[in-house]
């Protein structure tokens, strides 16, 4: 311990022995050294003790947090008549599983109660946690950590950001540690090459070589290297006794209160009132700002959004952001504005946003993915070489950029992937644990062309099942494993391979039966019984303690325990089949899908599904899994294919449709190496997979009772149409159709007729 830190500890120690007379200074200087470790700490515990002899038994919250730790640790140790303070809120004591942080009015809060104690911040006028209370108001944590005052606009890059180690100044040039760490000038000194301390009438001093001025502190009274001063030609402090708290007068306004130093700004202090954020030129909202050009100042969100957003410059042709003005006011790039700054990437040459080592992110994201791609053997395999090129032209870098991010699931993956000596295959995958990262991994290898594509629904039952049965006795997993391989994953991958659609539905109804069985089987065993003892009595019991869905889900595994003589004459009853939801009134599903037309301010997503589940009475999952090829034009008419003949679309649902489809072909989370088809007319966020449960969750927050209206629908529809017509047009099941018909007061006297004027195309709507 230095000479500086040795005297202050034995200063703090003398006063802590004073105060609590059964301590010894062995013990205090323990439980100081223990709350204060560092020199400000140590100074500004000296100071708050020496000005207030009652800190230590008021049960005041008004402390340093240093005061606090040595509160509670003299608390602990029995020390009487030491009074742990509450917080102001819920009144419960500090003990270290509830610290107080947050400084309010009358004290502190616990960190419990200043999540709930959300005030206006006084600087940015945002309702957030208070940080700081100075003597202009609350501050929220943003606006305490940061202050425009201390930032200044790099002359070689161009960037703002905070002066305070960071920025050096020369003859009133700002020049950013990034860009003065190229060119570092030799100290006069040493000759190293080091970043700058300070320029002396010699030439540059480096931080090992320069020395600040030793003058006695004016508060402590020490012979110290000056820190800050307070004004022009005011008091000067040490680094301890700025650090513990510097109070006085503004330099700006001549205000006395707590005062903020600001190298920037001739080191003079400033009260919070005088050094309020300035307003952004973008959003005009009052932030840190990042930028000064002449187009105006940007804060950090919108001197990125300057900067991705390139264009031809008017007046040299090149492309670049164009942040500069012509005599005549048009925007123009930098470097014809007379604006030092480089924007272009070193790696791809192209101008634009920069993230770190004047790369972009684009070339940024493809070195970071070719990094956790790279084998054992220093190369990428082959077989994901697709993936890594369909990384590196991404439409959104970023993205994928935030995807691959050090720390995050997918860079875990991948790292876990590329170290496998095997080749690259789905049971490769389905070793590692089934998290959603990796069904998101999965899906981008199969949609790049890295993997083989398979019914991944129906494939993903298999890890779940061992995992659902992880821990159960032998018996009990042996008869669940028999009975999902021979019956339900048998019929459901016929059904697969018959069909071609395996859905998620599917395989969440092939997951309640199976935990249903594990259910039943469970209470057997906690009955003391087995299933070959099994009666119906018995059977009946566990029933009524079931929800009728669940217990009905267990139906098809007693059936096929009967056939196979696992157990006796026992069965569940069949449940009874759902009747069709109530519809709404005609005027109100009318009134809602004009709402899905004309309001604006709604998804275009959701207005364009909400129209055809509104006018044709489509599902959800099907309107899903429309693909933009559906929607053709010819004529003049736009036509949309469900079943045998295209559906002729009025022209505002036409509208909605080709908007949607023409969004749907831009967005792409990845670029279209290896497509597996034409795009999806709703694409979702998994690469090749369309949006299943946000479209129906934006659907049910924009149309109440969304299943009515369904209802409502197909009704109206099957009053004017017989069931074959309304079966070829909506792509549905004949018996579908019929009993929709029926539904409606309809019969089949009206086929011949309908059939009479048919002519391969057909209108829905008049």
């Amino acid at each position: 311990m230095t000479e500086k830190l040795t005297g202050r500890l034995e200063a703090v120690v003398g006063l802590l022995t004073d105060m609590v007379s059964d301590l010894t200074a062995e013990q205090a200087t323990e439980m100081v050294t223990q709350a204060a470790g560092g020199s400000h700490t140590l100074a500004a515990l000296q100071w708050h003790l020496r000005d207030r002899p009652d800190a230590l038994f008021s049960g005041s919250s008004e402390a340093p947090p240093t005061v606090l730790r040595l509160i509670g640790l003299l608390s602990n140790a029995g020390c009487d008549g030491v009074v742990v303070p509450r917080c102001v809120d819920c009144g419960q004591v500090d003990r270290g599983h509830r610290p107080l942080g947050t400084p309010v009015d009358g004290g502190r809060v616990c960190r419990p109660c200043a999540r709930h104690r959300m005030e206006p911040c006084t600087r940015c006028a945002r309702t957030a946690i208070v940080w700081r209370r100075t003597s202009g108001g609350p501050v929220c944590e943003r606006c305490w950590r940061t202050d425009p005052d201390t930032t200044a606009t790099c002359s070689l890059c161009g960037q703002r950001g905070p002066v305070g180690g960071h920025y050096d100044r020369r003859d009133g040039i700002s020049i950013c540690k990034r860009c003065y760490g190229q060119s570092n000038p030799r100290c006069i000194f040493c000759g190293d090459r080091r970043i700058v301390a300070a320029y002396l009438d010699a030439g540059p001093a480096c931080p090992r070589c320069h020395r600040p001025a030793v003058e006695p502190c004016d508060r402590c009274g020490e012979s110290r290297p000056v820190y800050t001063r307070l004004g022009e030609g005011g008091q000067s402090l040490c680094r301890d006794c700025a650090d513990a708290g510097v109070f006085g007068c503004c330099a700006e306004c001549g205000g006395a209160g707590p005062l903020f130093r600001r190298r920037a700004r001739g080191r003079r202090s400033f009260c919070a009132r005088c050094r309020s954020a300035p307003s952004c030129t973008g959003c005009g909202r009052q932030a840190t700002l990042a930028a000064d050009w002449p187009i105006g100042s940007f804060c950090r969100a919108c001197y990125t959004k300057v900067r991705r957003d390139v264009a031809t410059c008017p007046s040299c042709g090149d492309t670049h952001p164009l942040i500069g003005l012509d005599p005549t006011g048009q925007r123009i790039c930098g470097p014809c504005a007379g604006i030092d700054v480089d924007y272009r990437c070193t790696g791809c040459g192209k101008t634009g946003h920069l993230i770190a080592e004047r790369t972009c992110e684009r070339c940024l994201a493809a070195r970071r993915a070719r990094q956790l791609l790279t084998g054992p053997d220093g190369t990428v395999a082959d077989a994901l070489e697709p993936f890594l090129q369909a990384l590196a032209d991404a439409d959104s870098p970023d993205a994928v950029l935030q995807w691959l991010r050090p720390g995050k699931p997918a860079a875990e993956l991948l790292t876990r992937v590329s170290a496998q000596p095997e080749t690259l295959t789905h049971e490769t995958l389905d070793r590692l644990p089934q998290t959603l990262a990796l069904h998101r991994l999965r899906q981008s290898l199969v949609h790049t062309g890295a993997l083989p594509e398979r019914v991944d629904y129906l494939e993903r039952l298999v890890p779940w099942l061992e995992n659902l049965l992880a821990g159960q006795p032998a018996g009990r997993a042996h008869l669940m494993r028999t009975y999902a391989q021979w019956t339900l994953l048998r019929r459901a991958r016929y059904k697969a391979r018959t069909s071609g659609r395996f859905t998620y539905g599917s395989s969440d109804n092939i997951r309640t039966k199976l935990r249903a069985v594990l259910r039943l089987l469970t209470w057997i065993d906690a009955q003391d019984l087995t299933l070959e003892g099994l009666d119906q009595g018995a059977l009946d019991r566990w029933l009524v303690t079931q929800p009728r869905t669940r217990g009905a889900a267990a139906r098809q595994f007693v059936g096929w325990a009967r056939q196979a003589g696992l157990t006796g004459d026992i069965d569940i009853p069949k449940p009874r089949a759902q009747t069709t939801l109530e519809p709404i009134g005609e005027d109100d599903r009318w009134g809602h899908l004009r709402r899905l037309l004309t309001d604006e301010q709604l998804p275009l997503d959701t207005r364009a599904a909400g129209a055809l589940v509104l006018l044709y009475g489509l599902p959800v999952s099907r309107v899903s899994e429309l693909r933009a090829d559906q929607l053709t034009r010819r004529g003049g008419h736009s036509y949309l294919a469900l079943g045998a003949h295209p559906l002729l679309l009025p022209p505002a649902v036409a509208d909605l449709l080709d908007r949607q489809a023409r969004h749907a072909v831009s967005v792409t989370v990845l670029h279209r190496s290896n497509p597996a088809g034409p795009p999806w007319l709703f694409p979702g966020g998994l690469p090749g997979r369309p949006a299943r449960d946000v479209l129906y969750r934006k659907l049910r927050a924009a149309i109440p009772h969304i299943r009515r209206s369904r209802s409502a629908a197909l009704i109206n529809l099957a009053a004017d149409l017989p069931a074959p017509i309304l079966a070829d047009l909506l792509d549905l099941n004949i018996n579908t159709a019929v009993q929709w018909t029926r539904h409606a007061g309809r019969d089949w006297s009206h086929y011949l007729q309908a059939r009479t004027g048919t002519t391969g195309q057909h209108n829905l709507v008049s």
